[in-house]
């Protein structure tokens, strides 16, 4: 993470030690574990889709369903026994399509997909960040996604459910998993906090995770982790981003009037970071705002804040647009250095 220099052991990872084991557990999410349960009582699935932002919970939702499938001694649905939640003997086979999304992966796992388990009372299948998988897996996976076996689950996650075929999601049933609203955001910073003994007030980092709309429990928690690590509010949402892109750099070279440094950062970006990219750096001019007493200063940050405040509503022109206005705030810094 960007502006943390402190090993941090396994055990003190934020997001490792408050991972939910539950459903009852989740933050957030009550509407759709209500929904989930009430499916599970009437009209069971055996293939299911969840989708949402990153950092919303797919992976974690996914692997507290897979644990659910296989414990027997569960008061609630969803409510994996301790034993359940630690045995690794059970058949469960976590994927990510964003990595193996060859053809030769997927015919594997579909082969096994057709045998009964012997040590587990089902066959559970995860493929998180499914959409990265090729169209020719793709064709591989229907058949098993619309007839799997009674002893064969499917569970699909994504943050792109809009590049998953159409074929494939008319044969899963599908849970949104949503965003944090602002009061949730405060809220499950402050509780984390506590439930972890961290003592930094948090007024700094709440207040620039709502100016850049960062509202998922995931990135929440980095945040909340590189804080209390040192970094600041501004460099640890910064660190959020786990591409290599570092946004706190781009911020500080756009104000230096250093276009080669900004295409430094944004040459690897995609147009999944802009969203994070253009909130660091309005986050760092409203930090320079704070400081600043020079009246041409204020007057320069605040413009390029505003050149910020609106980007386009579709999300293929956002790097375009991302890469234009970065370069219109870098001469504005150029020339008034």
């Amino acid at each position: 993470m960007a502006g943390v220099k402190r090993k941090i052991t396994l055990s003190e990872i934020l997001s490792i030690v408050t991972r939910p084991q539950t459903l009852s557990e989740l933050y957030g999410q009550d509407k759709l574990v209500a929904t989930l349960r009430n499916q599970m009582s009437k009209r069971p699935p055996q293939t299911f889709l969840f989708h949402g932002e990153s950092g919303a919970g797919k992976t974690t939702i996914m692997r507290i369903m897979s644990k659910s499938f296989q414990c027997t001694h569960f008061k609630v649905w969803g409510d994996p026994c301790k034993a359940c939640q630690i045995n690794t003997s059970f058949a469960i086979h976590d994927i990510n399509a964003s990595e193996d999304r060859g053809v030769e992966e997927v015919a594997k796992i579909v082969e096994l997909s057709r045998f009964k388990p012997t040590n587990s009372p089902k066959r559970v299948i995860m493929l998180d960040e499914v959409h990265g998988l090729s169209a020719s897996a793709w064709k591989l996976l229907l058949k098993p996604l619309e007839e799997p076996p009674a002893s064969t689950i499917w569970i699909l996650g994504s943050s792109k459910p809009n590049k998953i075929p159409i074929e494939a999601k008319r044969r899963c049933t599908s849970y949104q998993l949503k965003s944090l609203g602002i009061t949730a955001v405060e809220d499950y910073l402050k509780k984390t906090a506590a439930a972890n003994k961290i003592t930094k007030p948090l007024d700094t980092l709440f207040e620039q995770l709502h100016l850049l709309q960062i509202n998922t429990p995931g990135f929440v928690l980095q945040a909340l982790e590189a804080f209390a690590s040192g970094a600041t509010a501004v460099e640890a949402v910064a660190g959020l981003d786990e591409s290599g892109v570092d946004s706190f750099r781009v911020a500080k070279a756009v104000t230096k009037g250093d276009w080669k440094g900004v295409i430094a950062e944004l040459k690897t970006a995609s147009p999944d970071q802009a969203r994070l990219i253009r909130a660091v750096v309005a986050g760092y001019l409203k930090g320079i705002m704070t400081r600043e007493s020079n009246g041409s200063s204020l007057d320069r940050a605040a413009s390029s804040i505003l050149d910020l405040c609106s980007p386009p509503p579709d999300d293929n022109m956002m790097m375009n647009w991302m890469w234009a206005t970065l370069h219109k705030i870098t001469k504005r810094y150029q020339v008034q250095r």
